[in-house]
């Protein structure tokens, strides 16, 4: 990353307490892809015409009692994220269940409420991965790096609708 100006003159010693910040506590991967994520999740918040989907609950989010160690929700089951768009007609609910994959990666198991799009895209840093949504609005994804993703769901003939962005 070489942002340097020519004009400013450059201080071997700290050029050199950087490589060694580098070499003894590197930056971790999930840090440098929330950052590389960052352009992609302020452009979502201002699409306002793709129509957001807040996160109404997450087990990764619910406080752990004292004492207590846990895995991924409270319970140390699998993670559990609630998206929606409140009440009304065009109201919209998608629950995701997170795994983790023998490979590593994740899985995301999941419904929309109510039924109706084709397909569901995940977002995330490196690029997408869209899965077809059936007719009971169940959907599966694998293969899903670590890191920020955002779900947009995706009818024919309507506008596509997007969750907020979360790390996983």
């Amino acid at each position: 990353m070489s942002h340097e100006d020519p004009m400013i003159e450059r201080d071997p010693l700290l050029d050199d307490l950087a490589a060694l910040f580098d070499v003894m506590d590197p930056v971790p991967d999930h840090v440098a892809a929330a950052a590389a994520a960052v352009p992609s999740i302020v452009a979502a918040w201002r699409d306002l015409d793709a129509g957001l989907l807040d996160v109404l609950a997450d087990t990764a989010l619910q406080p752990v009692p004292a004492g207590v160690r846990a895995a991924s929700g409270p319970s140390g089951g699998p993670r559990l994220v609630t998206f929606g768009s409140g009440d009304g007609p065009d109201a919209c609910c998608v629950e995701v269940e997170v795994g983790v994959e023998p490979s590593g990666t994740l899985r995301l198991i999941g419904l929309v409420v109510p039924t109706g799009p084709d397909e569901l895209e995940v977002r995330h840093p490196g690029g997408t991965l869209r899965v077809p949504v059936d007719d009971l609005g169940r959907f599966r994804v694998a293969g899903v790096p670590s890191g920020p993703l955002s779900l947009v769901l995706l009818a024919t003939g309507e506008r596509a609708t997007a969750t907020d962005w979360i790390t996983v």
